[in-house]
Parts: structure tokens; C-alpha cells; sequence
């Protein structure tokens, strides 16, 4: 649906009504086809698979093998499907083809391009509306600082085999059999949660590494439930209310907690809470208060990460 309305140049609304097709489908999530559709979308649904496969000439299964065979938790949330491989759509834009997302690029588990083994790069978000010749010079300085990542990160060779065996799983390809420590792979990185960082591919990167110690600890931080959250941090705001035993007042959803979290990180909020406290210490004093001190600097992510 993608390589059709940017062949035609249009939206994928305004293609869906060109086909006498339902407009609103193009709101809908249909990048799993059928599992991810609702039971009332049905009939809706059908008709535009039947109209597609007639404006391209094609069976409709062919129409449907498009669609990923996934669990929704395998896929990026719609907003997030931005990346994709730089030098592939360099390539595309040199020979003035359309520029589209393939369909392991919006997996969660996917970070690399498998034809040019380079990270994958927000390319939908970098290059927009932009003309040609820009977008090509934008492209050419991601391909370079790509490779820089690749070769200060590169996968181990077994973790690139897990990646490649899953991938092609999720996608619905034939698979080649279960490798040893697969199971554990897939469990880890199938429903990742890395997309919650603005450092996505640099995270899954190093977690394919031999330093995978930052992907570590951003992977335990998100592992806290919000009822863990609520019993270290309780006293922060009330120190005579605490009650460290309290149950939470909501269930926490299944599938949250996905790695187990010692007693030390279930303090962390207590931790970032007590340096905030410092902070607001060292701000300036009112007038008359005494000499003012200087402003302290914000903490860059990356270092905020660093000390997580």
C-alpha cells in the first residue's frame, strides 16, 4: 500500500477513496492485515484487499502476504515506524524510485538493514518533504555516521544469527530451526522496549555487542513496575505516610515486568529524588539571602544515562 501511494504521490486516504475503498481504513493499524483488524473493519477490510489486488493485477494472496504474521507487541507503535536503512533510500532517491519502509524495519526487533548490515536510521522523520538533492546529502551523512556505530558496535556473531533467525520468524518465513539460546533471545528482544529511548538503534546496537552494559541497565530501569515505583518512592512526598508493604491501587498489565529487579534498583526513584533535593539547594538564593550562587548545568541524557 505504501510503494502504491507514493508511486501515485498521494495519501493513502486519498488512494482508498480513488478505489472506492473506505477512507477512514487509512486511520486504522493494518501493517498485521487481518489479526489486527477489528471484527467490525471485516466486510470494510475485505473490499479494499479485493480492490487492491485488482489495481495492481495480482491475487489477493499475494495482497495478503504483505502483511506481517506478528503479535501486535512485535511491532513499533505506528508513530514510531520512522526507520529505516539510509543507504537504501539514498539509493532510491538517486534513481528516483519511491522512498518506503520495509517490513522487518518497523519490528521492534529490528535495527539493521540485512542487505547492508548498517543501523537503521529515523529516515521518514529526517527527510519529509524535503527535495532530492537535500535528502540525498542528509542520507550520505547518516550512511557515514552509521558506520562509525557499526564498526564502535558491531553484533557478535551470535547474536546477529538470533537477530536474522528471528526476524525472518516474525516475518513468517520458513523456519530453519531453533538455535540454542534462542528461546532466551526472543523473550529478551521480540516485545522490546527500547523504543522509549530517543537512542533506540544506538541501545539495540550495543545490546548485540560485546558491551551490551548501557542497554542493561536502561532494560532494568523500564522493568519497574509501577508498583515498585510507588513503595521506594512513597516517601518522597510523604515521609509520615509511607508504607513500604501498601499494595498498589491498580493491577500492573501482564508482560511489564520482563527482567527481575534487585533491591537497589527498586530504590533508584528514592536515588534521582535526593539529587533533586541537592539541586534545588544549590539553586540561587533570594535577594538579601546571602550571595547567590551560580546556576547549575542540566544534565545531558546521555550522561543521566550513564549514572541510571
Amino acid at each position: 500500500m505504501d510503494r502504491l501511494a507514493a508511486r501515485h504521490e498521494v495519501t493513502r486516504a486519498e488512494l482508498f477513496r480513488h478505489l472506492d475503498c473506505e477512507p477512514w481504513l487509512a486511520s486504522r493499524d493494518l501493517a498485521r492485515g487481518w489479526p489486527g483488524v477489528a471484527a467490525a473493519d471485516y466486510a470494510a477490510f475485505h473490499q479494499l484487499i479485493e480492490t487492491l489486488a485488482w489495481a495492481v493485477q495480482a491475487p489477493t494472496r499475494a495482497i495478503a502476504a504483505t502483511f506481517i504474521p506478528a503479535p501486535e507487541s512485535a511491532l513499533l507503535p505506528p508513530a514510531l515506524r520512522v526507520f529505516g536503512c539510509a543507504l537504501c533510500w539514498r539509493d532510491a532517491v538517486i534513481a528516483g524510485e519511491p522512498m518506503v519502509l520495509e517490513r522487518d524495519w518497523i519490528l521492534r526487533a529490528s535495527w539493521r538493514c540485512q542487505r547492508h548490515n548498517l543501523p537503521l536510521a529515523p529516515v521518514r522523520r529526517l527527510i519529509g518533504d524535503r527535495a532530492p538533492r537535500s535528502a540525498v546529502r542528509i542520507l550520505e551523512a547518516q550512511v557515514v555516521a552509521l558506520d562509525r556505530l557499526r564498526r564502535r558496535l558491531p553484533p557478535t556473531a551470535a547474536m546477529a544469527a538470533f537477530n536474522h533467525n528471528v526476524l525472518g520468524q516474525l516475518m513468517g518465513q520458513q523456519n530453519r530451526g531453533m538455535r540454542r539460546g534462542e528461546t532466551a533471545y526472543r523473550t529478551r528482544f521480540v516485545a522490546n522496549r527500547f523504543h522509549l529511548a530517543p537512542t533506540r538503534i544506538a541501545l539495540l546496537a550495543a545490546a548485540h555487542s560485546a558491551r551490551p552494559q548501557a542497554p542493561d541497565r536502561f532494560e532494568r530501569l523500564v522493568a519497574l513496575s509501577a508498583p515498585a515505583l510507588l513503595r521506594s518512592s512513597a516517601n518522597l512526598l510523604d515521609p509520615k505516610g509511607r508504607r513500604p508493604d501498601a499494595p498498589a491501587p491498580w493491577s500492573v498489565p501482564e508482560g511489564l515486568i520482563t527482567r527481575r529487579v534487585v533491591r537497589w534498583e527498586a530504590g533508584l526513584a528514592d536515588l534521582i529524588g535526593a539529587y533533586a533535593l541537592v539541586l534545588r539547594a544549590r539553586m540561587p538564593t533570594a535577594p538579601g539571602m546571602g550571595r547567590p550562587r551560580e546556576p547549575q548545568r542540566a544534565i545531558s541524557p546521555d550522561f543521566a544515562l550513564r549514572i541510571a
